[in-house]
């Protein structure tokens, strides 16, 4: 059996959050009013509740576990479980963009699938086990 993971998609989100916020309290900070400063006090407060959901799940990824032409995906997070048979080449869609090429990740669709694989580890190793185990 062989096994791929994910990375984490909430840590992107936590440094867009992040990086957003910053460029928004310094513009604020320039015409600084009473209003403002009302308004900054609540987007704080809606930061930090986000920032705080966010790191409880920045250590949930998908295990995508494979056994002959069977795939076992599992949310390490909530262990909900996906379970595809009879899969053949065709059935997995792959994309990857330059950024993901320098990080060896990709991202992954699989017929009949509701939702897409993001930031697949192991691009390489992927690939070649496609290769070998689904001709």
């Amino acid at each position: 059996m062989d096994q791929f993971k994910t990375h984490s998609t909430s840590r992107k989100n936590i440094i867009t959050i992040a990086l957003t916020a910053i460029v928004m309290f310094a513009a604020a900070f320039w015409g600084l009013t009473i209003t403002v400063a009302a308004w900054l006090f609540f987007e704080g407060i809606i930061l930090v509740v986000t920032v705080f959901c966010l790191l409880l799940t920045a250590k949930t990824y998908w295990i995508l576990e494979f056994n002959a032409d069977t795939l076992t995906l599992t949310n390490n997070g909530n262990r909900q479980q996906y379970l595809f048979r009879d899969l053949t080449l065709a059935d997995f869609q792959i994309k990857q963009s330059a950024a993901q090429k320098k990080q060896n990740t990709c991202d992954l669709r699989i017929a009949d699938a509701p939702f897409q694989i993001s930031d697949l580890q192991n691009y390489d190793a992927f690939c070649a086990y496609l290769q070998k185990h689904f001709q």
